[in-house]
This record gives C-alpha cells, sequence and structure tokens, in this order.
C-alpha cells in the first residue's frame, strides 16, 4: 500500500513519506505554456518565470482565492513525480489545507484523486492536523488551545475531548498580510516596487516585531515607481520590526476576543497549558512574545512551526501503517 501526505499551503506545497519524512517542500508554484499544459512545479517552476512570455508561473491559492484548474494540475503533477499511483497497490492520501478551500472544492480535489487512482483520501484543515503534529492529547478531559497562522490562512480552535468546541478563522493576520505591509511600505515611503519572492526574502531574513540596537540588514533591488529605474535598497530589521507591529496587535487583539468569548473554566485551562501556535508566520521574531504580552495568556511556539502540519500528517499515516 502507497501512503502519502499532502500539505496544501498557499506559499508552500509539501509531500510527506512513510519513513522517509518530507520529501517535497517547495512553492506552491506552477509554470504552463500556451495551451494550459503544465511544464513544472515549484522551484523548477518558479526557474522559469519571465524567461518566455508563452509561459505563465501561477500560484493557486493567492489573495483569499482559489484558482482550482491551477491547484488540481500541480497536485497532478506533485504526483506524478513521485509515483503515488502504482499499478496494483493501494493508494490513500492524507491532505492537510487551508480554510480557503470550500467544501465543494474540496470534493472536486477528491474526484480528481480519485480519476488518478487514489483508493482512500483524507482531507481535514490544517488546524486539526497542526494540533495532532503539536504532539498534544486532544482527547484529555481539559480544554486546548491551538492556533495556526500561515500564509494565507489564520485560525484558533479549542480542543476538548477529541472535538473543536469553539473556532474562529480570519484571512486578516496572516503572511499574505504581513506581505502586504513591507510592499505598502516600500511604495509609500521609499517610492519602489519589488518582486513578491524579494518581499519574501525580506520577510525570511529579517521579519521581526522587536526593535534592535544592532540591526541586521539586506539589500536589495526594485524598480523606481517615478523613473522605471531599476535601483537599489538597504532595508534593515528596525524597519521591518516598525512595518509588522500592526499585524502583531491587530493579531493580539483578534486572540484575545476570542479568549473572552469564552467560559470561565475554559480561559482558566488555557491560562493553565497555555496556547500552542504553528505557521510560518510564527517564524517571525518576537510575534509570539507580543501575543503573550497582548492576549496576557502563555504562549508556546511548535519547535518547527512551518512543520507541524507536516508532522501531523506523518504521525496520521504511522496510526493507518500500525
Amino acid at each position: 500500500m502507497v501512503i502519502a501526505g499532502i500539505d496544501i499551503g498557499a506559499h508552500s506545497l509539501r509531500l510527506v513519506l512513510p519513513q522517509e519524512g518530507l520529501v517535497f517542500e517547495e512553492p506552491a508554484l506552477g509554470a504552463f505554456n500556451d495551451k494550459g499544459e503544465i511544464l513544472a512545479i515549484g522551484h523548477k517552476a518558479l526557474e522559469l518565470k519571465g524567461k518566455n512570455e508563452k509561459i505563465q508561473v501561477l500560484a493557486p491559492i493567492h489573495d483569499g482565492n482559489v484558482e482550482l484548474p491551477v491547484l488540481e494540475a500541480i497536485l497532478d503533477e506533485l504526483c506524478y513525480e513521485f509515483k503515488l499511483f502504482k499499478m496494483f497497490q493501494k493508494t490513500v492520501l492524507l491532505v492537510s489545507h487551508p480554510t480557503v478551500l470550500s467544501d465543494d472544492m474540496i470534493e472536486r480535489l477528491k474526484d480528481a484523486f480519485t480519476a488518478l487512482g487514489a483508493d482512500a483520501i483524507y482531507f481535514d484543515q490544517e488546524i486539526w492536523i497542526s494540533a495532532i503534529g503539536s504532539g498534544l492529547d486532544l482527547f484529555l478531559p481539559v480544554s486546548s488551545c491551538v492556533m495556526n497562522v500561515g500564509f494565507s490562512n489564520c485560525d484558533i480552535a479549542l480542543f476538548h475531548q477529541g472535538s473543536i468546541e469553539a473556532r474562529w478563522s480570519s484571512k486578516l493576520h496572516n503572511g499574505e498580510k504581513a506581505a502586504e505591509l513591507v510592499s505598502r511600505w516600500l511604495a509609500r515611503k521609499e517610492n519602489m516596487e519589488v518582486s513578491p519572492s524579494t518581499i519574501d526574502q525580506l520577510i525570511q531574513k529579517l521579519g521581526t516585531v522587536r526593535l534592535s540596537q544592532s540591526p541586521q540588514a539586506m539589500k536589495i533591488r526594485g524598480i523606481d515607481l517615478s523613473s522605471q529605474a531599476l535601483r537599489e535598497l538597504v532595508v534593515n530589521e528596525n524597519d521591518i520590526a516598525a512595518i509588522l507591529a500592526p499585524l502583531a496587535r491587530d493579531l493580539g487583539q483578534w486572540v484575545s476576543r476570542f479568549l473572552e468569548s469564552l467560559s470561565q473554566q475554559q480561559r482558566a485551562d488555557i491560562r493553565d497549558r497555555g496556547i500552542i501556535v504553528s505557521g510560518g508566520t510564527m517564524k517571525i521574531r518576537g510575534l509570539a512574545e507580543a501575543l503573550q504580552t497582548l492576549a496576557d495568556y502563555p504562549v508556546y511556539v511548535t519547535d518547527e512551526p512551518d512543520h507541524t502540519a507536516a508532522k501531523g500528517l506523518e504521525a496520521l499515516m504511522g496510526t493507518l501503517q500500525a
């Protein structure tokens, strides 16, 4: 039997296999020719960007929307490259997905996987898979609070005895919002437009919400909006900290409102056990500490916040093999 776990994200696409672990972690991108045929995915697709006017490099999830045909084609190519469907062997897929995917989209993806040869497909939202990947015992008779902040999604949920008792989702507090804030600052203050990949590099290298006495710096290139000429700019950590401070503030207020909506006993459980947070956006330095201060509850980040869902898929695959 072939078992595989797929973590669908707006920023990254991941594939997890038993015994091998994470075997694919690349940008959620596909390169298509002028006939709509897929040429490459991930890093290979990104390398084709701008190389030929007949080639389009597309992200299936962006600005809170999903281009389902693009996503289907990328997943099809991923399954083909890793030979997930083999003659005379059953294939079981476990899929983690962001909340932006609707029930209708999930049913269509299930049909697509079935057409490829999957015998069983299990879809679950990323908050569930991340909760499992965090190592929490979700079946305890006390409440556990889990939050996942990815590139396109932000979810917080209260788990109790194996079920979700309360849950909120937001499209305003995520990595995409962080990228938007940086892009707007560059355009407004520096009169510069840069590529999404440059914004991504800035946030990965300098992403922080706390000021530093010795800030790191990074040189970037972009287009001057007045002259349309290429120019360089040095950005440092304190620039980014000031830019992302509103994201930390708004996220903290959002978490506080969620906690205020809970019962006294539920809040007491969270006070004792803390809020367990994961997702790639939580790699922004100082964000967890800011949330703890703003919400006034303990906040604990998983060991590898951007890989927590992948760990959850791996744990679930282990139960299927047992």
